[in-house]
């Protein structure tokens, strides 16, 4: 084999990693949902500080994900 040969995934794989990508994509979007229902809910200072962090961290998790899939058709 050619060292200088680019090797290119099978595209079996990479349409299975692309649903398992979404997937993840869209479990994370529905804990944000989530995570907003609650901070409508609750009074608790603590709380809202710590799921408005980790809605933060999803949002760019999600990013990153969708930069993956995006990156992965190139």
């Amino acid at each position: 084999m050619d060292i200088n040969m680019k090797q290119t995934k099978n595209p079996d794989n990479r349409v299975a990693e692309e649903e398992r990508v979404k997937t993840k994509i869209n479990k994370t979007m529905h804990n944000a949902e989530v995570a907003n229902e609650i901070l409508e809910k609750t009074n608790d200072d603590l709380l809202k500080k710590r799921l408005i962090e980790k809605n933060s961290r999803r949002q760019d998790a999600v990013r990153k994900m969708k930069e993956e899939i995006d990156e992965d058709k190139t």
